[in-house]
């Protein structure tokens, strides 16, 4: 049987895996958004497949520079109709040009449209 999430906020909630710069925290959280992270959720060295479900049980979408593995597990969850909050997946970049994308993002989508979406960051530059 599948796992359903409702969304209970227009905005997206986002969890950086340890791939991610955690500058970044800071001025998401600046600008208002809520934003979590594998350092501060004790999710260090755990595999991807743990940072997906942990990140899924609380209605977070992940963001990744993996891209390889979290696109083979979102086929997965596809495939066995389990459900997440969204993968965003980006290739290493500045913080800055990986801010300016992260806020066009939450700017054009809600955490709704995302659920259960690979999000491809260079599509926000």
């Amino acid at each position: 049987m599948a796992k359903t999430i409702a969304h209970e906020t227009l905005f997206i909630s986002i969890y950086l895996d340890e791939d991610i710069d955690v500058d970044l925290i800071n001025p998401l959280i600046s600008h208002g958004y809520n934003i979590y992270c594998a350092r501060d959720e004790g999710m260090l060295g755990k595999s991807d497949d743990e940072q997906l479900a942990h990140a899924a049980e609380r209605r977070w979408a992940v963001m990744t520079h993996n891209v390889k593995h979290f696109r083979l597990l979102h086929q997965h969850y596809s495939e066995k109709g389990i459900e997440h909050s969204g993968i965003v997946v980006s290739k290493q970049d500045s913080i800055k040009v990986i801010l300016r994308c992260l806020l066009k993002l939450f700017n054009s989508l809600t955490a709704e449209e995302i659920q259960n979406q690979l999000i491809f960051l260079r599509n926000f530059r």
